[in-house]
């Protein structure tokens, strides 16, 4: 298994893959894939030497309105399944490169449709890590919370979580002083991961 997937992985990030280990832990009910290796990131190229990078699973997609036909009982709760995934990631940066230089999308912190949206960023020790979360805390919704939400849609940051280099730039744009542990500082497959705020619509 692990030399079919070392054959089919080559190609289209990955280069060159060093190792691929996998096992099953029990007490997190996980399995675990490894990859150590190296690929070709296909970082955007701007005017003046800037260079942009969109993480891959850094982004939101806008959820759907929620809206029934009029011959619909309104009364009826909204289901959403419950699901949960995080994306964590850490980009090592060009040690010829300043901190000032670099800066990434926004934060990002909210409760909409019963779902926690949550990106958090930041710049330390020559890198820049970050945490996307995103979950069902509630699955059924009533008709007031379904439309007080529709109303807020055109304000979820749905973008790519874009980092971006301007070798003009005087000040970071990384992050608002949240504190980010790495890929490495943590074991993610355990049951208090910090991929969530539980942050409620105020």
């Amino acid at each position: 298994m692990l030399d079919a997937f070392r054959q089919n992985a080559i190609g289209e990030f990955w280069q060159a893959i060093d190792t691929v280990k996998w096992h099953y832990d029990p007490k997190a009910r996980a399995s675990v894939l490894t990859i150590s290796g190296s690929g070709t990131l296909n970082w955007a190229n701007e005017r003046n030497g800037e260079r942009g990078y969109a993480l891959p699973g850094g982004g939101f997609n806008p959820p759907d309105r929620r809206a029934r036909s009029q011959d619909e009982n309104r009364d009826v709760p909204y289901y959403t399944k419950p699901s949960f995934n995080c994306h964590v990631t850490t980009v090592r940066l060009p040690t010829a490169t300043q901190a000032k230089q670099w800066s990434s999308k926004p934060s990002f912190d909210t409760r909409i449709f019963g779902r926690n949206y949550y990106r958090a960023w930041e710049l330390r020790d020559g890198s820049i890590r970050m945490i996307r979360g995103s979950r069902i805390d509630q699955p059924e919704i009533d008709t007031a919370t379904a439309q007080r939400d529709n109303a807020r849609i055109a304000d979820l940051d749905n973008s790519m979580g874009w980092i971006s280099y301007n070798p003009a730039r005087q000040k970071t744009g990384v992050g608002n002083g949240e504190k980010v542990p790495a890929t490495f500082d943590l074991d993610w497959t355990a049951a208090d991961v910090p991929c969530l705020s539980g942050a409620r619509v105020k």
